[in-house]
């Protein structure tokens, strides 16, 4: 049966936006490239800029962010360009200093174009979300489960183990369950994982027993709340900036600026997976999704114009529809119906007086596998690079000293998960495929 279910407001973004004032962050960059634009170094408002994001350089620390296809333009939108404009970027790393570093970003908002801006967070799902089912019967004759019933489907029941399984839950002959998105009984470095089973349902359980005076029925029905908890299910790298406004449900919201007609600087620092990792705030040591959203190069290689709409997109941005009730599982066609985070981009919006959206910048951030594979793209500081996105593979597999410049082992050349590693790897390039990062419970690639 399909379960058509609205989702609950503590999922939107924008439920809370924390005005901020119009003093200029001051930043710094080493050298001039694409992503400076000007690179006179001061780090303050660039007049003659536009609405743009910069980068701030760490010393001996290599990345580039430049405009979708064109590696050597920066991320801008010209401050006399026509309303609306909107553009894509691209922030390039290699995967061991995002994993280290994480990145600063910087963004200039020149006198008189944006009356307000908005940063709206990069979020996803870490473990596979679902609404658990909202109608389960069960019946017991004499100690042994004969009929079991999930939202109108019929259960499979094991005799030996006395337990019904049906899609998205197990059901006991004593009425014991457990959703399918449940993980809360397993642990991680001694704590439990969440729940991300969603909604509210009802169990029956009718148990008959025989005896020489007859059987004797009794029926019990219990509501059920599944629990899921949002904000431990999903992940955003601004839900670890320090000031960053939440959520009443603990989640990095939409941050607003009132600019008037000032201009505005402002910096963002972004902490990288090991520092949150050995502070205590987060667990997960073997990938780079909380900073890289990048997904689906080779749609990015037929035409970087066109890969927001022609990218397939990663289930942990684009549930679609959880798993549902019915065998075999047809994501499509079964199950509840879930939101999606966007194309998973970070995105700055400039806002005019009325509410209405001039320009948008969307941000996304490719982690590249292999030293030799980003230094042919991007260069370095005495090597140019070609910018040859046709031709260049941030995700490099194969094996260390062999596929890739290293010492010789049966390491792999990928060190970290993205999310094209995992549907490369675990997917077999199946983006449909209910894929998600689940870090701790997920080894080294």
């Amino acid at each position: 049966m399909l379960r058509i279910q609205r989702w609950t407001a503590v999922l939107v973004l924008g439920i809370v936006m924390t005005l901020m004032g119009c003093k200029a962050d001051q930043n710094t960059f080493t050298t001039p490239n694409a992503s400076i634009g000007a690179g006179d170094g001061s780090g303050t408002v660039d007049p003659l800029a536009g609405f743009k994001l910069t980068l701030k350089a760490k010393a001996g620390v290599n990345a580039i962010l430049h405009k979708f296809g064109d590696f050597a333009a920066a991320c801008e939108v010209a401050k006399d360009a026509a309303s609306p404009t909107a553009i894509n970027c691209l922030l390039n790393m290699m995967e061991y200093d995002l994993f280290y570093y994480g990145f600063d970003v910087q963004l200039n908002v020149p006198a008189g174009v944006c009356s307000f801006l908005e940063e709206v967070p990069y979020r996803y799902f870490k473990y596979e979300p679902g609404y658990g089912p909202s109608s389960m019967s069960v019946e017991v004759v004499d100690g042994a489960m004969t009929v079991c019933t999930v939202d109108g489907v019929a259960g499979t029941i094991d005799a030996a183990s006395n337990i019904c399984t049906s899609g998205e839950v197990t059901l006991t002959a004593t009425g014991e369950k457990q959703c399918q998105y449940d993980y809360s009984n397993q642990t991680v470095e001694g704590a439990a994982a969440p729940s991300c089973c969603f909604g509210s349902g009802t169990l029956n359980v009718k148990t008959t027993v025989n005896s020489d005076d007859g059987p004797v029925t009794t029926s019990k029905s219990e509501k059920v709340s599944w629990g899921g908890d949002v904000a431990k299910c999903t992940e955003s790298p601004h839900d670890y900036v320090d000031g960053w406004p939440q959520t009443s449900s603990k989640m990095a919201g939409i941050r607003v600026s009132e600019l008037g007609n000032s201009a505005l600087s402002i910096t963002t620092k972004f902490p990288g997976v090991l520092k949150l990792n050995t502070d205590g705030k987060r667990t997960g040591y073997y990938g780079v999704y909380l900073h890289a959203n990048m997904y689906d190069w080779p749609a990015y290689q037929a035409n970087p114009s066109t890969w927001s709409t022609t990218a397939r997109i990663p289930r942990a941005f684009k549930p679609v529809k959880d798993r549902g009730a019915a065998t075999p599982i047809n994501r499509t066609a079964n199950g509840s119906t879930f939101p999606t985070f966007g194309y998973g981009q970070y995105q700055y919006r400039c806002i005019g007086p009325a509410g209405e959206l001039k320009h948008s910048i969307n941000l996304w951030v490719q982690s590249w596998n292999t030293k030799e594979q980003y230094e042919a793209y991007a260069g370095t500081s005495s090597v140019a690079g070609t910018g040859d996105y046709a031709a260049a593979d941030p995700y490099v597999q194969g094996t260390a000293g062999v596929d890739c410049s290293a010492v010789s082992s049966s390491d792999t050349c990928n060190n970290f998960w993205s999310f094209d590693d995992l549907m490369i790897d675990t997917g077999a390039g199946d983006y449909s495929a209910y894929l998600f990062p689940n870090e701790p419970f997920r080894g080294k690639p």
